[in-house]
């Protein structure tokens, strides 16, 4: 959500080849890496196809209160949730209500015009892509945080994010359509035009958290539902994903985890005016759920969505050259996936307290879950939780090769 974490995606071949073959194999070592990790609580699940070939959760949910990470734990997952908003898209689309293609402008209620290219047209492909030209300004994008109401923000912890990143409290955030409408159009209090990159829609990649929002709420503008509904409705219920939702719900809180900046240092509830973008709570169990139909989509093997809805979904974006400063660990785009140059599809997630992955090889359709309650890529001292993590990711890799 707040940072891609791209440095993870480079960690699945950096360990010296163990041969893992079995589940318990992989358990003990995952176990004993654990156990001398800084992380509180991580979930796991490696899948092939459509069948679950490991499963399982270490650690602790809450320290505090000894509660163990289950399967069913419940936790935000970062930028993983863009996949989601892929996902929309591609329903949306089936439902003709716009294409690819379509200009945004010809859909919102507001224009969005970049200030060194009033001419331009941004397209629907361009936000799914990182390539419209908006540019999150992170003072902005932070300050429409918000701790939600109940939680202590007592904590040295809680204080950093009020006082440096200027969280709001008591769940006072701005909704989704005011903060789209605020930030793209001159004149309001969140606009400036260095919320745009100097640089033409198509041509330059720019990675955007509030670029990926927008194209959430033009799924709101087109139906008149709010995006959490129109995914209740079009992707958690039909899946089955009954521990998923975009907010903390009565029956997600009893479930979720308590997200922790280090070991004993836990961190409030928070969520986002720009929610789409990273704010997805869910479960290794409900995600696993998720990646399984994902990849048998690929594989032309699903009824979830028509054959040519995955087909656009996953094909890559860029049929010649990348755009300009486009990720050297990445090899291509599809409607927000990722090609890893590992090989892998996928997605990672890094926000305050939040660590994930979901990923998988196309050519074998193996892949993997990894979601974890632990601060990684804000630390200033984070060597010890990517050893740990990059040890953990390499068994996986060896076991995915041996089943």
């Amino acid at each position: 959500m707040i940072v891609l974490l791209l440095g993870l995606a480079a960690m699945f071949t950096n360990c010296a080849k163990v041969s893992i073959k079995s589940v318990e194999d992989l358990d003990a070592t995952i176990s004993n890496t654990f156990k001398k990790s800084p992380m509180v609580g991580c979930a796991i699940s490696i899948v092939k196809a459509d069948q679950v070939l490991f499963q399982k959760a270490y650690g602790q949910a809450d320290m505090a209160r000894n509660t163990p990470y289950t399967n069913q734990t419940t936790q935000p997952i970062a930028s993983i949730s863009k996949i989601f908003i892929g996902v929309a898209l591609m329903r949306a689309i089936e439902q003709g209500l716009f294409t690819l293609e379509t200009p945004i402008n010809d859909i919102l209620p507001f224009v969005v015009k970049n200030p060194a290219f009033l001419n331009q047209v941004i397209r629907i492909k361009h936000l799914a892509t990182h390539t419209s030209g908006i540019n999150d300004v992170e003072a902005t994008y932070f300050a429409n945080h918000s701790i939600l109401t109940g939680e202590n923000v007592g904590g040295v912890e809680a204080q950093r994010m009020i006082n440096e990143l200027k969280f709001k409290q008591n769940s006072m955030i701005t909704p989704l359509k005011d903060f789209m409408k605020e930030y793209f159009t001159a004149g309001n209090a969140l606009y400036s035009s260095k919320n745009f990159n100097p640089t033409e829609a198509g041509t330059a990649y720019r990675y955007s958290n509030i670029g990926a929002a927008l194209a959430a709420y033009l799924i709101e503008v087109k139906t008149g539902q709010s995006f959490a509904e129109y995914c209740n409705a079009q992707i958690f219920n039909p899946l089955g994903m009954s521990s998923t939702s975009w907010f903390l719900t009565n029956v997600i809180r009893p479930k979720m985890a308590t997200l922790y900046w280090e070991k004993n240092k836990p961190l409030p509830f928070y969520t986002a005016a720009t929610y789409p973008d990273g704010s997805l709570i869910t479960s290794n169990e409900d995600l696993t759920k998720f990646l399984v139909e994902m990849i048998k989509g690929f594989s032309g093997a699903s009824n979830f969505l028509k054959k040519s809805s995955f087909d656009l979904l996953f094909q890559k974006q860029f049929a010649g050259a990348t755009p300009i400063n486009f990720p050297s660990k990445e090899t291509n785009s599809g409607v927000f996936w990722v090609y890893f140059s590992n090989g892998r599809l996928g997605h990672t997630g890094g926000d305050l307290g939040v660590t994930t992955i979901a990923a998988f090889y196309p050519d074998t359709k193996t892949g993997f879950v990894f979601l974890s309650n632990s601060e990684t890529e804000n630390l200033e001292d984070n060597v010890a939780i990517r050893t740990a993590q990059n040890t953990i990711f390499e068994k996986i890799k060896e076991f995915e090769k041996n089943n």
